[in-house]
């Protein structure tokens, strides 16, 4: 072998055993690097840390008659998540003031954020409650025979609110607990803002105005009116906080009212599809709605369908279009027995029993 070989040889077995050894430190690092993160990992979890502990409180917000808003808590607000810095984006502070008394006789004030013009995704709504004093009894059915002058109502509502960009400002969604005047028209306003969601949607397609369910309306941004008006009850006036009205959606842009096409719509997907019993917390077993037990008698279900339907007010369009979004089918006669049967109870969820014409009453005067 000529001599210039022999050197060339030399310095590639030189090189490549100088590069093993590299690999093989790099080796060692790597293997070394993963069994410090796995260590770290370990130390981290900490199986009896007070972080794992799953809290009963919902995080709540309420109504405020004057000056008119949505008031939650700091308290309410830390247990919901809220981002750092964010407390008091699109509110301001305000203290309700309590009934109990400081060292110098002065009503204790419970610090919070108002929401004067509230942007909020909804994305629970309870059937009509009845109760005595702000607590709650149970579901209101007109069939028990109760008295509707004895008791109040109103609804839960389970909320998330969001900045001018949309986007959530916390992480848990908070409960609404309205009543009175308040509850009344913050919930017709509600359901005529997810018609005009569904019209405006409809004329940006170009398309025939159609039913959505209520996961989609839960990716729309209500942002409700609201003002302070003077009622009256029992020969006593006070304000009571009113839903007059709602920003409107059109056409032209409803993109940002809706948050259906952005990232976010999965995580607000997830958290509407987990709290589907949220609001029978608190209420007796004995007081929820009960489901029909159907049997498999296809004409018994069709005209007990057909008197729901009627409740709802639907017309044969939306009927059919509600069957196509949960079903897939255009007609009831195509229904299996178990899904007819989920039909109905389905269009019992819906506040066909509840009778929901049970007059106005006041807000208690802050």
């Amino acid at each position: 072998m000529k001599w210039w070989k022999r050197i060339l040889f030399h310095h590639y077995f030189k090189i490549s055993a100088i590069r093993h050894r590299e690999l093989e430190l790099r080796l060692v690092f790597v293997k070394t690097n993963i069994k410090e993160r796995q260590a770290a990992t370990m130390t981290a979890f900490d199986f009896d840390s007070a972080e794992h502990k799953a809290y009963e409180k919902t995080p709540a917000a309420k109504s405020i008659p004057s000056p008119a808003g949505i008031w939650i808590a700091y308290e309410n607000q830390q247990l919901a998540g809220w981002y750092e810095n964010k407390e008091l984006e699109g509110g301001k502070e305000y203290k309700v003031l309590t009934n109990k008394l400081d060292e110098n006789d002065e009503k204790i004030g419970i610090p919070g954020a108002l929401y004067r013009q509230p942007r909020i995704l909804v994305i629970g709504r309870s059937p009509l409650l009845y109760g005595n004093d702000r607590k709650v009894i149970g579901v209101w059915r007109s069939s028990d025979g109760l008295d509707k002058n004895a008791y109040k109502f109103g609804r839960r509502y389970m909320v998330i609110f969001v900045d001018t960009q949309n986007q959530p400002l916390h992480i848990a969604p908070v409960q609404i607990t309205a009543w009175g005047v308040f509850q009344v028209s913050f919930d017709q306003q509600l359901m005529a803002f997810r018609e005009t969601c569904e019209q405006a949607y409809a004329s940006f397609q170009g398309k025939h105005h159609q039913p959505k369910n209520l996961l989609w309306h839960s990716m729309w941004v209500f942002c409700p009116i609201l003002k302070t008006e003077k009622r009256e009850k029992g020969g006593q006036t006070s304000n009571a906080c009113v839903c007059s009205g709602y920003e409107k959606p059109t056409a032209l842009n409803w993109e940002s009212y809706c948050i259906g096409k952005k990232p976010i719509a999965q995580e607000i997907a997830l958290v509407h599809n987990s709290i589907s019993d949220w609001w029978k917390k608190g209420l007796p077993n004995n007081n929820l709605p009960k489901h029909t037990s159907h049997a498999l008698d296809r004409n018994q279900l069709m005209m007990e369908s057909q008197r729901l339907i009627e409740a709802l007010g639907w017309g044969e369009e939306k009927g059919k279009q509600f069957l196509i979004e949960n079903y897939g089918k255009k007609g009831r006669q195509s229904l299996t027995n178990e899904e007819f049967a989920n039909f109905v109870n389905k269009l019992q969820s819906m506040q066909a029993n509840y009778d929901d014409e049970v007059g106005y009453w006041e807000d208690v005067p802050s």
